[in-house]
């Protein structure tokens, strides 16, 4: 595997983790969570919000956080548009 694959495998492991560890408890799985009724375009809003606040964030490892929080709404976001969500 190339450089930037192991590299995207490592940062898609954080996403996993973040999304079995925090999202399904908190939120529950998709289909009961709200984000199951949200557009592509509303998954993006909230790709912007996490996104916007890079820079800001005064708490380690925040900055990180938000890089995996909108990873997994760009995630949802394209599930819509292939119709699986």
């Amino acid at each position: 595997m190339s450089i930037q694959g192991d590299k995207w495998k490592a940062f898609s492991d954080q996403v996993l983790n973040h999304i079995e560890e925090y999202v399904i408890p908190q939120y529950g799985d998709e289909g009961a969570d709200l984000v199951t009724d949200y557009s592509p375009e509303e998954c993006l809003r909230q790709t912007e919000k996490y996104i916007k606040r890079f820079g800001r964030s005064s708490r380690q490892g925040e900055e990180l956080r938000d890089l995996i929080k909108a990873a997994h709404f760009i995630q949802r976001a394209a599930d819509k548009l292939r119709g699986s969500a």
